[in-house]
């Protein structure tokens, strides 16, 4: 779901919603972001059922060209601990 523009709305249920973009501040503190306005409260990360399993998808690429490091806990995260994941 990398770069997704039509995906930005989400899901009608809100309940696969793990995480949104932005908050109450400005999302980044130095340099400058076009469309912050586009995501703000629009999903990020989404836990979707599929079968008797889910999956867990990111409105962003959580290893794109190693820009953003704690981004990877994301997604590690989600590969070390998917029997922790709520079914």
């Amino acid at each position: 779901m990398a770069y997704c523009t039509s995906c930005l709305e989400g899901p009608v249920d809100r309940r696969p919603v793990v995480a949104t973009w932005g908050g109450a501040g400005p999302m980044v503190v130095s340099g400058g972001m076009r469309g912050e306005s586009d995501l703000k409260g629009r999903p990020a990360v989404l836990d979707l059922p599929l079968g008797r399993g889910h999956v867990v998808a990111y409105n962003f690429s959580p290893i794109h060209r190693d820009m953003n490091r704690s981004d990877y806990r994301l997604l590690w995260n989600a590969v070390l601990n998917w029997s922790a994941l709520p079914r």
